[in-house]
């Protein structure tokens, strides 16, 4: 699931979170988990997506249901 279908499921997040992964830090790794985005939902939880490096496009790679994220 990319991040466009994931905003017409849950609509517009009311938080996020980038960051970058211990992979990025690889001298010559050149895969595609090397940043990673949460967001978070008020009463739902928060979505984590890897970032693709040399398209930009996210994916969903966990999604973690929690009904008292803040």
């Amino acid at each position: 699931m990319n991040d466009t279908e994931v905003r017409k499921v849950l609509g517009e997040p009311d938080n996020a979170n980038a960051y970058m992964t211990g992979k990025a830090f690889i001298p010559f790794y050149f895969g595609p988990d090397t940043a990673r985005t949460d967001w978070m939902y008020k009463g739902k939880g928060r979505i984590v997506f890897s970032r693709n490096t040399y398209s930009g496009g996210l994916k969903v790679i966990r999604v973690m249901y929690n009904p008292n994220e803040p």
